[in-house]
């Protein structure tokens, strides 16, 4: 949560006290091999963010002081990928298997310490963009594991969160190819991911207009059941507009503004809270959904090279 906080911060233009006291606490997570973060199962996911914000800020603070440690977390992402021409990332070092979700975010924060001037080996990321590419169907859609698979929840979410109405892997994954120079400009299966996403619009109920769009996907079956669903999904939100702002960046047009995703700023300000010691979080009033919305600010660059 961190890291997420000073990645959202340092690209919405804030460099406040707080930011740097926070980037300065990730350093002091850092241990002598470069990892950050406390030893967990998933402990690549905090490692891979708090890189990213540690070289946004030695990138956009001009502090060199967290350009080291930068360079140290950049070292161990490089390290942790799988062998393999077409090989990414899991839980681990070299797991022997990859899954587009930690490459998505490993990729990001190899693109911001390339940003940041800091050495990246080609190589690892030559080969964590083909493993995405991998995972692209001719339809354009990318799957976690599997090529070309709907997006897919686990335990008891998988009720609740139905495949087809979200597409945050083919997000993701679309928003990093689109830096990959093995890509052509005009790649169709980039134009295909740009249509299914821009299909999926976000929405915080069916009965909106984007609902609507939303409940043409169900079956009959599914919408007997539509009070169970949920089409709260931050963490394709987030990927969706990291899409946008990619697009913008890399082919210089602007993608979502004759879609339904054009009203997501309103739409979260909407239901933004406006009083309590919750004021400018959203429900369900947890600090990790506030971040996800937050972290797609609207500074952006580009990465050197």
């Amino acid at each position: 949560l961190t890291a997420l906080s000073v990645i959202a911060a340092l690209r919405a233009g804030d460099a406040s006290p707080w930011v740097i006291r926070a980037a300065r606490y990730l350093v002091g997570k850092q241990d002598s091999e470069g990892k950050i973060g406390d030893p967990s199962q998933h402990w690549i996911y905090n490692h891979v963010l708090a890189s990213e914000a540690l070289s946004l800020a030695a990138h956009l603070l001009g502090n060199e002081e967290f350009r080291m440690p930068a360079r140290k977390a950049t070292g161990l992402i490089d390290a942790a990928r799988n062998t393999g021409a077409a090989a990414g990332w899991r839980y681990g070092l070299k797991p022997g298997d990859s899954d587009t979700s930690v490459t998505v975010w490993a990729l990001r924060a190899l693109l911001a310490a390339k940003m940041a001037g800091i050495q990246v080996e080609d190589d690892t990321v030559r080969g964590g963009m083909a493993f995405i590419q991998t995972m692209m169907g001719k339809d354009g859609r990318i799957g976690y594991e599997k090529q070309g698979a709907p997006t897919g929840r686990t335990g008891a979410r998988i009720d609740r969160f139905l495949p087809k109405l979200s597409e945050s892997m083919t997000a993701a994954g679309t928003s990093v190819l689109l830096y990959s120079p093995m890509l052509k400009a005009n790649d169709q299966r980039l134009q295909k991911a740009r249509r299914i996403v821009i299909g999926c619009p976000p929405t915080f109920t069916f009965k909106s207009r984007s609902g609507a769009v939303l409940l043409e996907k169900l079956s009959y079956g599914e919408k007997r059941k539509i009070n169970r669903l949920s089409t709260l999904d931050f963490y394709y939100w987030q990927h969706a507009t990291a899409l946008f702002r990619a697009w913008r960046l890399t082919r210089g047009k602007t993608i979502h503004r004759a879609s339904d995703w054009k009203n997501l700023p309103s739409l979260l300000g909407s239901h933004q809270r406006k009083s309590g010691d919750a004021r400018g979080s959203w429900d369900p009033g947890s600090f990790f959904p506030t971040l996800l919305r937050a972290t797609p600010a609207r500074r952006s660059c580009v990465p050197k090279g």
